[in-house]
């Protein structure tokens, strides 16, 4: 062997060691967008999560009846007079329909996050359409959204008068 041989096959091994260097880079940075994604979906679903459990701690209705007369009209559900909501998780609402128009941005540190909620009276056969008049059952759907996230994110969650 010369010294150009052995100089063409150093700049080969350079070459191939270069392009295996490229792929595992380009495969680590897959890998890396993969697990941001993940841990900002995780935190939308968390987000949303949260909403749904204050609200299902919280009564059926105003009225604390299940009489479907006395109940709260569907043009009037949302926070009544007085009834606030802060981002921090420090509310006065006292019913699960005081959600309806909830509406705030939460910043964590996988990302800014725009939380909104609404709640309508659906029947126990059909929870995905909303009723124009009450009925035993309402449901909440919270909606979580971001400029990271490929979508936004909807939980959802009936709740039943008893």
């Amino acid at each position: 062997m010369n010294d150009f041989t052995d100089l063409f096959y150093l700049i080969a091994a350079i070459a191939i060691f270069g392009m295996l260097l490229v792929s595992a880079n380009q495969s680590m940075m897959r890998n890396n967008l993969v697990t941001v994604g993940n841990e900002q979906e995780y935190t939308a679903v968390s987000l949303a999560n949260g909403i749904i459990e204050e609200a299902r701690a919280a009564g059926f209705d105003q009225s604390n009846s299940c009489d479907l007369t006395g109940m709260t009209l569907p043009g009037a559900l949302g926070p009544e007079t007085g009834e606030t909501y802060d981002n921090l998780g420090r509310s006065n609402y006292n019913d699960f329909d005081d959600y309806d128009g909830l509406a705030f941005t939460e910043t964590t540190d996988s990302g800014i996050f725009d939380i909104t909620a609404e709640v309508y009276y659906v029947t126990q056969i059909d929870p995905a359409t909303a009723l124009a008049v009450p009925s035993q059952h309402k449901r909440l759907d919270v909606t979580v959204s971001g400029n990271t996230l490929e979508s936004s994110v909807v939980l959802s969650y009936v709740k039943s008068c008893r």
